[in-house]
């Protein structure tokens, strides 16, 4: 509850697919509260915040868990791009305490989720001895009731007149690349607006109205959601090479098949 993104969706739709399971903020999963509960099983999704104490003590403590990895934590700045220009070196984290930590609890995990074959690939490049071990591309996951609601506003605004002008976010993180899309608009002499809204449900039904949607992230982003529902709401899409999951079979094609494999990719999990 801490943020309201994508990251956050696909827990929380993967949370309603677990009916005996409950939610907990990493930092409160203590060495103590894990070795009180080693008859459950744990599910790491944003463990940014997980006490270095509870990360060093998880691959060797029994503990049943998997890890759905939305990013590249085995980077101190999540993002070797960031890391740059931060340090002014380029990323070295597989080689310190905090790359190798990473790097155990992924090789001790029961099994790892990724978002796109592209983020896998890269974060197995940096630790190859994970090659050999099983692993699921599951990419963004949708509920139901999302995937209704996005068919529904597709057909409703294939019956009306689409704004032409560009739309492209009005605000997130900095590896959304907010500015740099803005530029490239400008640069393109394409008209844009900037979308968005707190409410979920009204930010889709404001993109819906959009003909094109340009999004341009600063760094590897493994499978931005909005990307996908502008593609099901029936939306062009301007992307840079930075959008991890433009490639990907499920993603290619008609939104009938992306659609399709969003309604079973959950399975996997």
């Amino acid at each position: 509850s801490d943020l309201i993104g994508g990251a956050e969706l696909t827990t929380e739709a993967l949370i309603k697919r677990s009916p005996r399971g409950f939610k907990l903020h990493s930092a409160s999963l203590t060495p103590r509260l894990l070795e009180r509960n080693l008859n459950k099983r744990f599910v790491l999704f944003n463990y940014a915040a997980l006490p270095v104490e509870t990360i060093d003590l998880i691959p060797g403590s029994g503990a049943r868990y998997s890890v759905v990895e939305y990013d590249f934590k085995h980077c101190a700045w999540r993002s070797e791009f960031r890391h740059r220009a931060q340090t002014g070196q380029p990323c070295d984290c597989t080689e310190t305490p905090h790359g190798k930590r990473i790097q155990k609890l992924y090789e001790h995990a029961d099994q790892r989720y990724w978002m796109s074959s592209r983020q896998r690939d890269l974060i197995v490049a940096r630790f190859p001895g994970m090659k050999r071990l099983d692993s699921v591309v599951l990419a963004s996951v949708f509920d139901t009731e999302t995937l209704d609601l996005l068919a529904s506003l597709r057909k409703r605004a294939a019956t009306n007149t689409k704004d032409t002008r560009v739309a492209v976010l009005a605000g997130g993180s900095w590896i959304k690349g907010i500015d740099q899309t803005v530029a490239w608009c400008k640069q393109e002499n394409r008209e844009f607006v900037q979308v968005g809204d707190p409410d979920y449900k009204t930010f889709l039904t404001k993109l819906a109205n959009h003909q094109t949607l340009a999004f341009m992230p600063l760094d590897y982003d493994t499978c931005p959601r909005v990307v996908i529902e502008a593609k099901l709401l029936g939306l062009d899409l301007i992307l840079n090479d930075n959008v991890l999951h433009k490639d990907e079979d499920w993603f290619v094609g008609s939104v009938e098949k992306t659609e399709a494999y969003l309604r079973i990719n959950a399975d996997q999990f």
